[in-house]
């Protein structure tokens, strides 16, 4: 049995000239197709009883834990009556300061500076090796391709690497209360919304070679939500996308029994295995193209394309 699974992150109606979260209209609206369109059931449903449905199944998630989702999305969700999954990073939640990825635009977006003081970036990352640009637009150029790269860089090069961003651009205040607290989550415990991990740090797991950092990643953010909400989460979603043979070896020990990739096509419940679960990525694009992606259009015919 085929189910899409969605992916948001968020839903606000203050625009963003680097990552843009959805428009709360295009969320909506998205959200009153799916629930006439599919039977919308909460993930571990799909993942775990792989039961047969009348209605093609669907399961909405959310990565991160933007303190928008309670101000925008939930109460769209209420509204329908649908369940949802939002993946937290436990030290975003502790600290209240968002994922490196938000903080690396950030950064580069805010900063007056035009200057880096020069910094060993590593062989791997030598072609980025620029310490000054001539324009606002060159350097959010660059700053773009360059956190695209620090995905596949290794983690511990990419935390020294922004380390020395934030040292650097010092001009720019930390972007705060962007996330949900404990205390925020512990409010939904009556709702039907299933809170995962999204590891400690969100560092794309695939990059780690450590075996003791990996398991910290995974683990640790795991008991932390136990100690917080008082359950360990059934699932955890990998940040980026990034897994690979180990990284689910490790989510398996942890004890969790679900892991969330995003790979941009259907989940084949009965073939997949749930700890490379796919998901389809959502964004603020035209309605159009977003029920393309849904359909799983876009991803079949770039696979066409490919072969």
């Amino acid at each position: 049995m085929n189910a899409t699974i969605l992916l948001f992150h968020r839903v606000n109606t203050v625009r963003d000239k680097l990552w843009d979260p959805m428009a709360p209209e295009l969320f909506e609206k998205i959200i009153r197709f799916v629930s006439k369109n599919y039977e919308v059931l909460p993930l571990q449903e799909i993942c775990l009883n792989k039961k047969r449905h009348t209605k093609k199944a669907l399961a909405i998630t959310f990565d991160d834990g933007y303190r928008d989702y309670l101000d925008f999305a939930l109460p769209v969700l209420k509204n329908y009556n649908l369940p949802s999954s939002m993946f937290v990073v436990a030290e975003c939640v502790d600290n209240n300061l968002p994922t490196w990825t938000y903080i690396m635009d950030y950064l580069f977006f805010n900063t007056k500076k035009l200057a880096l003081p020069p910094f060993d970036y590593g062989e791997a990352c030598a072609a980025f090796a620029i310490y000054k640009w001539n324009n606002k637009e060159e350097q959010i150029s660059y700053s773009k391709k360059f956190k695209q790269f620090l995905k596949l860089v290794d983690n511990e090069r990419r935390n020294a690497i922004m380390q020395h961003f934030m040292e650097s651009f010092d001009d720019v205040a930390a972007p705060c209360n962007l996330m949900m607290t404990w205390d925020d989550l512990r409010t939904l415990k009556n709702e039907p919304v299933e809170i995962g991990s999204h590891t400690l740090t969100h560092p794309p797991l695939a990059t780690i070679d450590n075996q003791v950092e990996l398991e910290k990643e995974i683990r640790i953010s795991g008991e932390i939500i136990q100690q917080q909400l008082g359950y360990f989460p059934t699932t955890i979603s990998y940040p980026v996308g990034s897994y690979n043979k180990k990284v689910k070896e490790v989510a398996k020990q942890a004890g969790y029994k679900i892991g969330l990739a995003v790979d941009q096509k259907l989940y084949n419940s009965q073939k997949q295995d749930l700890f490379e679960v796919p998901r389809i990525e959502l964004y603020n694009d035209s309605f159009i193209r977003n029920k393309i992606k849904i359909y799983g259009i876009e991803s079949a015919l770039k696979s066409l394309i490919k072969k």
